[in-house]
């Protein structure tokens, strides 16, 4: 007599659905927060101007008695930037929300929040791996001759701390600079233990409140890791990844948006900030007569842009394999 097994009665099989998805694996965004903010009110346009005064050349001639000097001429620089309108969208059906077995509306919006912040953050990180003040690590002087080996150290960390010093770059309030790097720069960094090496997190003796994700702190620099610093892949010594790391003071760069259409203030952990709007599938219109489906999506208008290249310094790299 054959055996009955659950395995070949079919249709006593079924899958057991676990009441908890999984979470999505998110980037941490910090750069968001470092950025000189700002709105533009309605009716103001769309371009931002920043605007410096230059500093008057020092006064070193002894005057002549009964004779004024020349008198000082004021020179007024700006930056400009026009901002862009971003934005996604997604339609879901009726049935899909009434006999789904998952919160779909709920993850939906989750989605459309996470896709908005980690898109401000991609734009941000393009925009702050195009500056002109850039460091190679080692004996490289370009991009493409950064080779295997010429990973992130001390040394370089030193040198680019010099370079922001030597341009008059102030420190934070809290007396450091910051930096962004990728956590296989991090890696290489945090083999350096000895003397005046690397300090982690947990090895602070101050009480000074700490950056959100801050992992440690070196010759003046506390350093943060993102997934999303820049990289620039296959641009390196034979086709090697070359990793970015940035280093700078306060008012490096602006970031902007529009009254109404604003980015929000974005989670550096879960990458949401902006409002996501939807549309209920119970809201008739001529294409959807029958309230067939509904709609979820943002949409932001914005501009990031490096207000002066003195201010942050990208020290590019290869990383250990």
């Amino acid at each position: 007599m054959a055996l009955n097994t659950y395995t070949s009665l079919t249709n006593e099989q079924r899958s057991y659905y676990e009441m908890l998805l999984i979470k999505r694996l998110l980037p941490f965004l910090p750069a968001l927060q470092d950025g000189q903010k700002g709105t533009v009110p309605k009716g103001k346009g769309l371009t931002v101007e920043w605007r410096k005064f230059a500093a008057f050349s020092l006064a070193t001639t002894a005057l002549t008695e009964g004779t004024p000097p020349t008198e000082n001429d004021l020179t007024i620089t700006k930056v400009t930037a026009d901002l862009d309108q971003y934005g996604a969208w997604s339609k879901h059906s009726d049935i899909l929300l009434v006999a789904g077995i998952d919160p779909v509306l709920q993850e939906v919006i989750g989605l459309h929040g996470e896709q908005a912040g980690q898109s401000f953050h991609s734009l941000l990180m393009t925009e702050l791996a195009s500056g002109s003040s850039v460091r190679y690590a080692d004996t490289a002087t370009s991009r493409v001759t950064v080779a295997a080996g010429m990973n992130l150290s001390m040394d370089e960390v030193r040198l680019v701390v010099r370079d922001l010093e030597s341009n008059n770059v102030p420190r934070y309030p809290d007396g450091y600079y910051r930096a962004i790097i990728d956590p296989k720069q991090a890696y290489d960094l945090m083999a350096e233990t000895g003397a005046g090496g690397w300090q982690d997190v947990q090895k602070y003796t101050s009480n000074e409140p700490l950056l959100r994700g801050e992992i440690g702190r070196a010759h003046g620099v506390r350093f943060r890791t993102s997934t999303q610093a820049p990289v620039f892949a296959g641009d390196g010594a034979a086709g090697i990844d070359v990793y970015a790391g940035l280093f700078y003071g306060p008012q490096a760069w602006g970031q902007r948006d529009l009254a109404t259409q604003t980015m929000g203030n974005v989670n550096a952990e879960s990458n949401r900030g902006v409002s996501v709007h939807v549309v209920p599938v119970d809201s008739p219109s001529k294409q959807d007569p029958l309230n067939q489906y509904g709609i979820a999506g943002w949409k932001a208008a914005l501009v990031f842009k490096v207000l002066d290249s003195a201010r942050i310094v990208r020290l590019e790299t290869a990383v250990t394999a």
